[in-house]
């Protein structure tokens, strides 16, 4: 039968005189090919809906200002690869580039704060990514009720009662406890895994897998007696003892402290006070029968990705460095790059075939952030701009959900009026207004402010050959700083803190440990309000766009997984069932009567 689409199409044309009613009889016995609609959306640039795998990357304190210097800092970088830029056209490279993130065409702003405070927590904030659920800063995949303090175990299931559960040395369920999306796709039957250049326990990773009512329960020696006794574990545990139909698939990250004893162990690094070596039983655990421990670069990259599963990786005592090659070299350390863990967990996760989720944390950003440097905190961004576009290379657009964002910004600041092509590390044009010269880079507040000396009331400069040699300034020197229980928090000594400012060279400025001046003197530099860049590509990243929530994350990633999906559904509808019969069991309660 024609295909009456066409002939209609056709007679309306022939009827603006642009084709002979003639040539009707033939088109209209044409038939419309038969399109997938995948396909068909992936043609007119837009990603189906439904995905096989997906991938978070975490750049934490990655706020915009950070994305921009760092964009710019990789295009100069490459201008001057074989040596100073020569030409104004190479020169101006920095500024147009782009980070391979900010190709994706899907893109959003993400609210950062918690339930609490104006300006969030990490905690907090991976908490929503992962759970669907704000909740305050510090809290680790619970809700906001929960009390820092205290260890509250959630009452046990009627069934319970009346048969009683094997007995664990795992934590029970706490009250307020959120399901984190790697547990949900571990119940869905996808594998899970983990990569940090930070501590393994810290809270943006420990919030994919944990739960716990403060952030600092990294390990037992940071909880109290109380809190362990009513059944709590600390985070390393709790990463040994996860068991979702299984554990944790693939691991990889820093932070090796937490799991050995400070006595009696082969590692000198160990802080645990229960004696309990975490790395033999991760071993020994009965999931992990082909499991295989990995301490350094070279081990990992001869870990086989299809035999060596689970797969542990724990490269230093605490976090990793930072992502500079010539840093790592003098360091001569045996740390693999954020790139490798990722290309290697990749390889892992792909033998299951009904997908994986992978939580990428460059944590190494917001860690350079904190100590005021920003050469370190550029250089961790285009590192993690590398680990993106390996995922992507490396894996299938049409079946893979790749999302790219912050948990936080930074209180970084480019300003001035600086030429295209000038260093953005480097010296902004003029002086301040007591003649000294000033970096385009700077902060908001951190190690690098500066108490007040005499030069900043002074009516003109010193020569800075007249200027006496630098002297490195502790918090402790510096007035009123933050304590805690009575004790300063205190800070390296870095030999660009001095007071009173030293004028700059453009050396000194581009330098990798230079500390950008800061408005505020604070023993680290904090967190920012503004809103988190979100980037994604493939199927589901139509969920991205405009100005979210960030827990909008979170559902983003559910419902491209439709397994993940059914399970998450399943477990909102027993959550709801069993706070009912809560709130029923409460109403029918005696009310006690007043005294």
């Amino acid at each position: 039968m024609p295909n009456k689409v066409v002939t209609l199409f056709c007679a309306a044309i022939a009827v603006a005189g642009t084709l002979p009613v003639a040539g009707c009889s033939q088109l209209g016995k044409l038939r419309l090919p038969t399109v997938n609609p995948k396909q068909a959306l992936a043609s007119i640039g837009r990603s189906p809906k439904v995905a096989h795998n997906v991938i978070l990357f975490v750049g934490e304190g990655m706020g915009v200002s950070t994305v921009t210097a760092a964009h710019i800092l990789e295009g100069q970088l490459a201008a001057q690869s074989d040596g100073p830029a020569q030409t104004k056209d190479e020169a101006d490279k920095g500024e147009a580039n782009l980070l391979s993130f900010e190709r994706f065409t899907a893109t959003a702003l993400a609210k950062t704060y918690n339930t609490d405070l104006q300006v969030g927590e990490s905690a907090g904030a991976m908490t929503a990514m992962m759970t669907g659920k704000k909740t305050r800063g510090a809290a680790v995949a619970v809700d906001a009720d929960q009390d820092p303090a205290l260890c509250q175990p959630a009452p046990p299931p009627k069934a319970a009662r009346s048969k009683p559960a094997a007995p664990t040395n795992a934590q029970p369920p706490l009250k307020g406890q959120l399901a984190t999306l790697l547990e949900e796709a571990k119940d869905a039957g996808l594998s899970v895994g983990l990569v940090t250049t930070g501590r393994v326990t810290q809270s943006v990773p420990a919030a994919t897998y944990a739960h716990a009512s403060d952030r600092d329960w990294e390990i037992d020696s940071q909880m109290t007696a109380d809190q362990l006794k009513a059944g709590c574990r600390d985070i390393a545990r709790q990463l040994v003892d996860f068991d979702h139909h299984g554990g944790l698939d693939v691991v990889l990250g820093g932070g090796r402290q937490a799991f050995l004893p400070a006595q009696g162990g082969d590692d000198p690094a160990g802080l645990r006070q229960d004696g309990r070596n975490l790395i033999d039983a991760w071993r020994h655990n009965p999931n992990n029968r082909t499991a295989l421990y990995v301490a350094n670069a070279v081990q990992l990259g001869n870990a086989n990705p299809k035999s060596d599963l689970p797969l542990l990786g724990l490269f230093a005592p605490d976090r990793l460095g930072l992502g500079d090659a010539v840093a790592a070299r003098q360091r001569g350390d045996e740390e693999p790059s954020l790139s490798d863990m990722t290309l290697k967990a990749i390889r892992a996760l792909s033998n299951n075939r009904r997908g994986y989720v992978l939580v990428v944390d460059a944590a190494g950003i917001a860690a350079a952030h904190q100590a005021g440097n920003a050469h370190g905190a550029l250089m961790e961004t285009i590192e993690l701009s590398k680990a993106v576009d390996l995922a992507r290379q490396r894996t299938d657009p049409r079946t893979t959900l790749i999302i790219v964002t912050a948990d936080q910004g930074s209180p970084l600041t480019i300003a001035g009026y600086p030429k295209r092509g000038n260093p953005i590390l480097g010296l902004a044009p003029g002086a301040d207004a007591l003649g000294r010269p000033y970096t385009t880079l700077g902060y908001a507040n951190g190690p690098g402010g500066f108490p007040p000396g005499p030069s900043e009331t002074a009516a003109a400069p010193t020569p800075a050959a007249a200027q006496p040699a630098a002297q490195a300034v502790t918090p402790a020197d510096s007035g009123d700083w933050p304590t805690i229980d009575g004790r300063p928090l205190l800070v390296e000594p870095s030999p660009w803190r001095t007071s009173p400012r030293p004028l700059l060279t453009e050396a000194v400025a581009e330098d990798r440990d230079y500390v950008q001046a800061a408005t505020v003197p604070l023993p680290f530099a904090t967190h920012s309000g503004e809103a988190a860049p979100v980037y994604a590509t493939g199927p589901g990243s139509q969920a991205v766009h405009g100005v979210m929530e960030q827990e909008g994350i979170y559902r983003a990633m559910v419902a491209a997984l439709p397994p993940v999906s059914k399970v998450a559904k399943a477990a909102a509808a027993t959550a709801a069932k069993s706070a009912r019969s809560a709130a029923k069991a409460a109403a029918k309660a005696p009310k006690s009567k007043a005294a």
